[in-house]
């Protein structure tokens, strides 16, 4: 089965949560409407990109994995 929108993508865990777990539910809420891609990022003691694609992938059928990487303030 492919994605029924596989232009579409979204953000998975935008912002603050209580628990990364909940990028789970966000999947598979994306997915059943066929939205193609979701993207992560990463916050530093919080949430691991590479250790939520592999949840969202083990969750999911079909919806891509995608990361975002952008810095901390006041990093260089």
């Amino acid at each position: 089965m492919t994605a029924a929108l596989p232009e579409i993508g979204c953000y998975g865990l935008a912002g603050h949560t209580a628990s990364p777990l909940d990028v789970v539910a966000e999947a598979q809420h994306a997915e059943w409407p066929g939205i193609g891609a979701m993207f992560l990022s990463e916050r530093f003691n919080v949430k691991d990109a590479g250790v939520m694609a592999g949840a969202v992938a083990a969750a999911t059928e079909q919806i891509g994995i995608g990361t975002s990487a952008h810095r901390a303030e006041g990093c260089v």
